[in-house]
């Protein structure tokens, strides 16, 4: 995880791994422990174009952004240091059929 929003926009993110059979499109559901849970409409998905080390064949690597005004709230109540460790990041999704 990164989290470092006085860079500017789009500098709260993980990278994810999800199988190929999973689009964009489709509901996830981010939830970072002690933080909350964000939806699909509140953000950002991109695929990268590249694939990290260790991304195993038949997954596709996805950046999943918050956005930075969340950080900066986050950060003014004390919970900063939940959104830096990744090890309180998780993505819920469901695959699609099409």
């Amino acid at each position: 995880a990164v989290a470092k929003p006085w860079l500017g926009r789009h500098q709260i993110y993980a990278i994810f791994a999800l199988p190929e059979q999973h689009r964009l499109r489709t509901p996830v559901l981010l939830t970072v422990k002690g933080v909350g849970r964000y939806r699909r409409e509140g953000l950002l998905l991109q695929r990268l174009k590249r694939q990290p080390y260790g991304i195993e064949p038949g997954y596709y690597a996805v950046r999943v952004y918050l956005r930075t005004r969340l950080g900066w709230f986050l950060w003014l109540r004390g919970l900063f240091g939940q959104l830096q460790d990744s090890r309180n990041w998780s993505l819920s999704y469901t695959l699609s059929d099409r």
